[in-house]
């Protein structure tokens, strides 16, 4: 899956948003106030 896919896919979650809480722009997914996922850009594995 791509990074759009995944986030659009963490999206429609009932409830989901996006944030980005952390000095480096780490899209956090949560559904009340609970985080449940999270995507780090630029890291190879």
């Amino acid at each position: 899956m791509t990074i759009q896919e995944v986030r659009s896919y963490f999206l429609k979650k009932p409830g989901a948003i996006e944030e980005t809480p952390f000095k480096m722009p780490v899209p956090v997914f949560k559904v009340g106030g609970k985080m449940f996922g999270l995507i780090q850009k630029n890291k190879t594995l």
